[in-house]
């Protein structure tokens, strides 16, 4: 009788990942969709009635209210035909009739400053904090103009609470909706604007990307949230500079606390996604969310979700309001794309080429304008020096370069040509030279 053979452990054990690495595949394809956990089911204690998910008026509604007639527009004839009288386009009147105040957690100055210049310019007003911690040594001054203000925190909680009091004691007349962000990201205040006209702004909405954690529902910062006038209210009015630091103690979790806070006076996150169910408020850019496999589905984004949303084509609303993870140089792309491309399938005005002047007459115009009475003997290395001048005065007024003087048309090395100092709003004793 021949002995029975006996298996190596080596085999079993590489058997067994097999199996358990297949049907890990199996189980989490990227091509499922996140599972949607238990729907939020929490009843409030305090006796004053949650916000609606479900609203009577509608957006169309409250254009109709307006006393608005919608109609389409032909861009080509609207931005170079002769129109005598230009309508009113959608997004003007809404910037008149919802006020949106850009609340900008700021980190990087680089980052705000590309803010700056394109997408917080739509916003109806902004305030800038910067949190300073305890023993905190790195001391950031930022450029005086973009007026930051340094809030003394405990915790990220002890900062957000006291932000949140400060804008409800110095803007609470202009206050309707705030939006709250960090500096990395690209916002689109139009859309969000669209979202919420028919809201009223006097009762409390929490609004943005609702997540759970040990059981907790909030909005998670990562996407960016909206508290609505009525919410902010109640935050003032349960809280002090004095009590700030008793909602909550750790850092990188305000969002959480503020859930929890927020709760407890019978706030809850509302459903943000549009008709089609997709989101609104991205914690991802969109080279991440527009791809699939870019992103783990079985992240605490996409687990922990309240109201899902999936990755791809079908990941982002038409009428998104935020992205998260947006580099400085790329806010500019963005900007250039949103609010600045625009696509023509119809039209003639739009066609012709713009009329041009001669190339001599181009750079003799730009000579002149540095100082330069006589052109006609201008050499390659003066005009290298004018543009190299001209660009660092661009970047000093935008900030990027702090310097007091630039000069116009002056070439320091051999004393050619005629200009004159140009003062900036920066007060440091150099001059910048053409070198």
């Amino acid at each position: 009788m021949s002995p029975i053979p006996t298996r190596r452990p080596l085999t079993v054990l590489f058997l067994g990942f097999i199996i358990g690495f297949g049907l890990g595949i199996f189980i989490l394809s990227p091509g499922d969709p996140p599972r949607k956990p238990p729907a939020v089911g929490r009843q409030s204690t305090c006796g004053r009635p949650r916000a609606p998910d479900k609203q009577v008026a509608t957006y169309e509604s409250w254009l109709a209210d307006q006393g608005v007639v919608r109609n389409k527009v032909d861009i080509d004839e609207y931005l170079y035909g002769a129109i005598k009288r230009r309508p009113t386009l959608e997004a003007e009147l809404l910037r008149k009739k919802v006020h949106i105040t850009c609340v900008v957690f700021v980190e990087r100055e680089k980052n705000l400053a590309a803010a700056s210049h394109t997408w917080l310019k739509h916003c109806n007003d902004h305030s800038l904090y910067y949190a300073k911690r305890p023993n905190d040594l790195r001391g950031k001054n930022f450029v005086p103009d973009f007026k930051v203000k340094t809030i003394d925190a405990k915790s990220s909680w002890d900062f957000l609470c006291k932000t949140v009091l400060d804008l409800w004691e110095t803007k609470q007349p202009d206050l309707q909706w705030l939006l709250f962000v960090s500096d990395d990201m690209f916002v689109v205040p139009e859309n969000l604007r669209k979202m919420v006209a028919h809201l009223d702004s006097n009762y409390p909405y929490y609004l943005g990307h609702a997540q759970t954690l040990w059981g907790q529902p909030f909005n998670v910062a990562l996407a960016g949230y909206v508290l609505s006038k009525g919410t902010v209210n109640l935050l003032a009015r349960n809280f002090s500079i004095n009590s700030c630091s008793s909602g909550g103690k750790y850092w990188k979790k305000e969002d959480y606390y503020l859930g929890k806070n927020l709760e407890k006076l019978c706030v809850l996150p509302s459903d943000t996604r549009d008709e089609t169910g997709k989101g609104r408020f991205h914690g991802y850019n969109l080279n991440q969310l527009l791809f699939s496999n870019k992103l783990a589905l079985i992240a605490s984004y996409w687990k922990d979700s309240i109201y899902p949303s999936t990755e791809g084509k079908q990941c982002c609303s038409d009428l998104s309001v935020t992205f998260q993870g947006i580099e400085a140089d790329k806010m500019y792309t963005y900007d250039y794309i949103i609010n600045r491309l625009r696509v023509f399938t119809q039209g003639h005005h739009g066609s012709q080429p713009a009329p041009t002047p001669p190339s001599e007459q181009v750079w003799q115009d730009f000579m002149r304008s540095r100082g330069y009475s006589s052109v006609e003997n201008i050499s390659s290395k003066q005009y290298f020096q004018a543009w190299r001048a001209k660009i660092k005065e661009d970047l000093i007024k935008a900030g990027y370069k702090k310097k007091k003087h630039v000069w116009r048309g002056m070439d320091f090395k051999n004393g050619n040509g005629h200009g004159e100092a140009i003062p900036l709003p920066f007060q440091f004793n150099t001059v910048l030279d053409t070198e």
